[in-house]
């Protein structure tokens, strides 16, 4: 992470109220929030980002499609993606962790700090199953 212990972490949802509850769970980390998967995107193509939380089920793009788009962007090739979902999934391809709808804040803390902090979804699987259970 940057900036001593923050992250910048981009929040992607169609839904106003989950993207304003996620924010207000990520307070202390640099968090830009967009309901706009496209905007989303081009966001990432900056490379400004350490981290991404999305929902799966979104109008105008899917979030699996969005997760796809966005690991072939060249700076955001070591972005730490994580689904919040509604869907009744458990894994995502290219997202390091998934958490159902609604997840506390503490979960999806947890989630996103294992997520930075280890490149791959073992470790980051492995510091969450220490951490106890998620919601």
């Amino acid at each position: 992470m940057v900036h001593g212990g923050v992250a910048s972490v981009l929040v992607v949802d169609d839904d106003l109220g989950v993207l304003r509850a996620v924010c207000r769970a990520l307070l202390g980390h640099q968090v830009t929030a967009t309901d706009d998967p496209d905007q989303a995107l081009a966001l990432l193509g900056t490379g400004q980002f350490e981290a991404m939380v999305t929902d799966l089920d979104m109008p105008r793009m899917h979030g699996a499609k969005l997760i796809a788009e966005a690991r072939r962007l060249p700076r955001a090739a070591g972005l730490a993606i994580l689904v919040l979902t509604g869907e009744a999934v458990s894994e995502v391809a290219g997202a390091r962790q998934v958490l159902r709808k609604p997840a506390d804040p503490t979960s999806l803390c947890a989630a996103l700090e294992a997520a930075l902090a280890c490149p791959t979804l073992a470790c980051a699987r492995s510091i969450l199953d220490q951490a106890g259970p998620r919601a």
